[in-house]
């Protein structure tokens, strides 16, 4: 491509492969033309700055390059070039500019400190700018090899002994150090988090809140749970009595008809008392017990003749049954063998 043919300025060249049949989807790369003695007939050109790092700065790490570039046409791009490195375009806003630098990329960088010189240019689309430079010293040693420059850990309150502080979260906002370490964040401030691509962690206050709303729907569900238990036994406990009293009811009832005895149906005639079984003492009574002898029947004199036998005991009475009128059988009279027999005199 001859680019002489070419006004001086930004192009952009598209490019697509052919198979014969299909088309593959096109790239493109966007160039900057400028041709000797060509362009802008005299025009002025550009200018730009280097605002970070300064000359003799040392860096690690992830660091972001920037600066700010000026024309009265307007700055078309910068690039920065690292080193003996190619040009490559930065990050334009307007006239300001930035480039995020990986330096653990540079070779030899975690051994030792290695000079390096970055080296900026802006373009107008006719002209470019004077270059501008500064030199400044990479060092990413790193002596307890944990991933963390000891510069970085030292200026960030780390300590670079430590191989196991690049796994703690200094700052308690759910990022460890070596995350921050890697997405350019502060490690000892919580507001100064990792964003993108970077993998987030639940910080531990909502871990906190997580719990606690846990913890209280568990005791809602408990305490609804106990009150309707207590609802249910509230509502079946009259009805238990209920039950109870009616079986009590009928208990009762039972007793009462079985010392009544069977009762007739309605309209039934009812049965003669003659028909109703007798009932028997099942003891034989005792007897009764013999009249005294009055004082003055007993003679003074003794007898001289041996006394009669002792009278026999009276017979047990026999039970008679119930006249129909239901009168109660009376008890016999006491007949004149009862009666002791008076001692024979001689």
């Amino acid at each position: 491509m001859d680019t002489t043919q070419l006004p001086d300025g930004v192009h952009t060249i598209w490019a697509r492969a052919y198979d014969g049949e299909d088309f593959s989807q096109p790239v493109s790369v966007r160039v900057i033309v400028q041709n000797e003695g060509g362009g802008g007939g005299g025009g002025t050109p550009p200018t730009v700055t280097i605002k970070a790092p300064k000359n003799g700065d040392e860096i690690y790490g992830t660091f972001v390059i920037y600066g700010s570039a000026s024309d009265d046409r307007g700055v078309v791009a910068v690039q920065i070039k690292i080193g003996n490195g190619p040009w490559i375009n930065a990050s334009l806003n307007e006239t300001q500019w930035t480039y995020k630098w990986v330096t653990t990329l540079l070779p030899g960088s975690s051994e030792r400190e290695i000079p390096v010189t970055i080296t900026v240019r802006s373009f107008d689309g006719e002209l470019y700018s004077e270059p501008v430079s500064v030199r400044v010293f990479v060092n990413n040693y790193d002596t307890d090899k944990d991933g963390l420059p000891n510069e970085w850990e030292k200026n960030n309150g780390l300590n670079p002994f430590n191989p196991i502080d690049a796994q703690e979260d200094t700052d308690g906002d759910g990022y460890t150090n070596e995350e921050e370490y890697k997405a350019n964040t502060d490690p000892q401030d919580p507001l100064s988090r990792p964003r993108g691509a970077e993998k987030k962690q639940l910080p531990w206050l909502w871990i906190i809140i997580g719990v606690v709303a846990v913890l209280a729907i568990l005791g809602a569900v408990l305490f609804l749970t106990r009150k309707g238990g207590k609802s249910e036994e509230g509502e079946e406990e009259p009805k238990r009595k209920k039950k109870e009293k009616k079986k009590k009811k009928e208990k009762e009832e039972e007793k009462d008809e079985g010392d009544r005895g069977p009762i007739s149906p309605p309209g039934a005639a009812a049965a003669p008392l003659a028909a109703q079984p007798l009932k028997v003492a099942s003891k034989i009574p005792t007897p009764p017990t013999p009249p005294k002898v009055p004082p003055t029947a007993i003679p003074t004199t003794p007898p001289t003749a041996a006394p009669a036998a002792a009278p026999k005991p009276p017979a047990a009475p026999v039970a008679k049954p119930l006249s129909p009128g239901g009168a109660t059988p009376t008890t016999p009279p006491t007949t004149q063998q009862n009666k002791p027999q008076k001692p024979i005199q001689g």
